[in-house]
């Protein structure tokens, strides 16, 4: 990804998806991770809160000029050689991750590594609460 087009060392990463359109179902790509905000390594923590602030963001994951995850910066933390998931794996097992190390946040890497989104732990539980709801309004029609 070109970082020239970008302000101050930033860009977005594409939404770990398949070309169709569609993922695969109990995937997390089904989870539909919000596309990263990222940075490259050597940006201050200024700049990156600045940034996170401009983007009403709450975290940005740091990569390398080869655009390899290297650390994530989040409002309350910060990591380096941070754990990672891929759009294949498991969503129950991402979740089980989150949860079970107490994160809020879990980059998507492709299998090069290469930043290709960003769980977030609210918006997943907010979209798994949606479905209960949708299932539960459709068992009461029937």
């Amino acid at each position: 990804m070109n970082q020239s087009r970008q302000p101050r060392g930033e860009s977005s990463s594409a939404v770990g998806r398949r070309r169709g359109g569609t993922a695969t179902a109990g995937t997390v790509a089904a989870l539909r991770p919000a596309a990263a905000l990222t940075v490259r390594e050597g940006i201050t923590i200024t700049e990156a809160a600045q940034l996170m602030a401009a983007k009403r963001a709450d975290s940005v994951l740091v990569v390398d000029d080869d655009e390899r995850l290297a650390g994530i910066f989040t409002a309350k933390d910060v990591a380096f050689r941070p754990l990672c998931v891929t759009s294949d794996t498991a969503a129950t097992e991402a979740l089980n991750t989150m949860v079970g190390r107490g994160f809020r946040h879990l980059p998507v890497c492709n299998e090069e590594g290469d930043v290709v989104g960003l769980l977030d732990i609210i918006r997943c539980m907010y979209e798994a609460l949606e479905k209960m709801e949708r299932a539960h309004q459709s068992s009461k029609a029937l």
